[in-house]
């Protein structure tokens, strides 16, 4: 697990908006896109066709401003054909706002090869290396927490929550988490 970003919704000079990588054998996934998750994949010497899926809490900003790049430098990596990551979005208007913007800067033809998909509460993904599940959070009105399992392990990435440690609490419910990371 890298936490590539864990900042508030400003980025600062060494800290980013929320992501974190989570590598499991030769895959990788993200949760959350906030940081610049392109050059920060470089610099761990991350390659990007290891990236298998990528999660979206929540439709801000700092959550999402590291996907237009990443997306469009999808599209020149030589083997995105092998990679092809899933990318979970929370609403439609994430989407919405990817393929425009990757539709903006390249063209039309790019964004409709992005595997891309809405999700709601429950399992959301399982590749047979992790499964992930949404639970639902209330930071905003559409907004999640997730649940990871792999290798016999669990993690729980809260995303942003509401005010109040009472939610926090819920969210973990009687559970056993190896890793728990709160943003």
């Amino acid at each position: 697990v890298t936490v590539a970003g864990a900042g508030h919704g400003v980025p600062e000079c060494h800290r980013f908006c929320t992501s974190l990588f989570l590598q499991v054998g030769e895959n990788t996934y993200i949760f959350d896109a906030g940081a610049p998750i392109s050059a920060l994949l470089e610099r761990l010497d991350i390659p990007h066709g290891s990236v298998k899926g990528v999660f979206i809490t929540h439709a801000h900003a700092d959550h999402l401003n590291g996907l237009p790049a990443f997306c469009s430098e999808l599209m020149w990596w030589p083997g995105y054909d092998d990679c092809a990551p899933i990318f979970c979005y929370p609403e439609q208007k994430c989407i919405d706002a990817v393929n425009n913007w990757i539709e903006t800067l390249l063209e039309s033809t790019i964004r409709q090869s992005l595997q891309s998909k809405v999700y709601a509460e429950g399992v959301i993904f399982d590749d047979g290396v992790i499964r992930v599940s949404a639970l639902r959070n209330n930071h905003s009105n559409i907004s999640y927490s997730f649940k990871v399992e792999a290798e016999g392990k669990t993690l729980f990435f809260s995303g942003d929550l509401g005010y109040g440690f009472g939610e926090y609490l819920g969210l973990l419910g009687d559970d056993i988490y190896d890793l728990v990371v709160c943003e």
